[in-house]
């Protein structure tokens, strides 16, 4: 599929002070000073999520996986700014990084697990 670039904003929709990223644990783990996936070199950023937008993208491409957790990041702590893009053509803008994810971005790591029905439901942020 082409990627389509559309909608761009200048910032987070109001209400949305963190973005969250999905990674396996031990992606995770080894990661050093920054996440840097294969969606960066492949399509030149990192997906990022708001938090209400996750489960729908987990359930859509991660749905065999039990190992995931999630980064919950600042983005005033990123080292670019997010582009907000619908680049798939799905009527919903996501955050998009052009950069490296750096660790320290990451305010919290929080496991996400599917339910019993093996899908992924809203994240519980609070902690």
């Amino acid at each position: 599929m082409a990627r389509m670039r559309a909608s761009l904003w200048q910032a987070a929709p109001m209400g949305h002070d963190v973005v969250v990223h999905a990674i396996g644990r031990a992606d995770w783990a080894g990661a050093g000073d920054a996440v840097v996936p294969a969606s960066l070199a492949a399509e030149g950023f990192v997906h990022l999520s708001r938090p209400d937008q996750i489960a729908g993208v987990c359930n859509s491409l991660y749905g065999d996986r039990t190992d995931l957790v999630l980064l919950v990041v600042d983005p005033a702590l990123l080292p670019a700014p997010l582009v907000w893009e619908d680049c798939y053509d799905t009527g919903q803008a996501f955050p998009h990084l052009y950069a490296a994810l750096p660790r320290s971005a990451v305010l919290q790591v929080v496991d996400y697990p599917q339910d019993p029905d093996g899908r992924f439901g809203p994240p519980g942020l609070d902690g």
